[in-house]
């Protein structure tokens, strides 16, 4: 995990002369305690593998497979998070996530990649191999192309 350290700036309020302050005293008071930028580095480290995810998911070159990388790192960071109560609330959000996305076809990313192929699930889970998968591959092909497929490659 990240930690970025923030220090209160010090806040400097500028107006011209015979204008009213612009900001409210109480505001003022909330900005100004470092109770206000623990908050504040606390939600940048919450939010950083997020800001993560998005930059890698949102470029020209993004594939499929990475998708599933970037809910795994997800996984990953809040099953290691210090708040487990937190944690559990947003592990629980990831995978009511994933239940409503196309699975087949996210998986099939990943079995279909050279490098990572059925190596990269768990064993225990009997239902992810290539028999399984055949009739997603055929399906998508189908799908896509409008033509049945003659074989896999």
């Amino acid at each position: 995990m990240l930690a970025i350290k923030y220090k209160p700036p010090i806040i400097e309020i500028r107006r011209k002369q015979g204008e009213d302050l612009t900001i409210s005293h109480a505001i003022f008071e909330i900005i100004n305690s470092n109770n206000f930028w623990e908050n504040l580095t606390l939600l940048v480290n919450i939010l950083n593998p997020y800001c993560k995810i998005l930059n890698v998911l949102q470029s020209d070159k993004a594939r499929l497979f990475q998708v599933i990388h970037g809910l795994g790192y997800l996984s990953q960071f809040w099953s290691n998070y210090s708040n487990t109560e937190l944690a559990t609330k947003l592990i629980d959000r990831l995978e009511r996530r994933w239940e409503g996305w196309e699975q087949p076809l996210l998986i099939l990313s990943c079995l279909l990649h050279p490098k990572y192929k059925i190596e990269c699930f768990n064993n225990a889970i009997s239902n992810i191999n290539y028999s399984t998968f055949g009739k997603w591959l055929m399906y998508y092909y189908n799908a896509w192309s409008g033509k049945e497929p003659k074989c896999i490659i």
